[in-house]
């Protein structure tokens, strides 16, 4: 957890998946997700 405290700390969006193993692989519609949504609040 202390990786997610410095990157709220630098001001950055996260988020948690609760996951036995890697998440891209166990829950790759909800990644592809998070992407989508960090490139439409980050378009210009």
């Amino acid at each position: 957890m202390w990786s997610v405290f410095g990157y709220q700390r630098a001001g950055m969006t996260t988020g948690e998946v609760d996951s036995s193993h890697l998440v891209m692989l166990a829950h790759p519609a909800r990644v592809i997700g998070q992407i989508e949504e960090a490139v439409r609040a980050t378009a210009h």
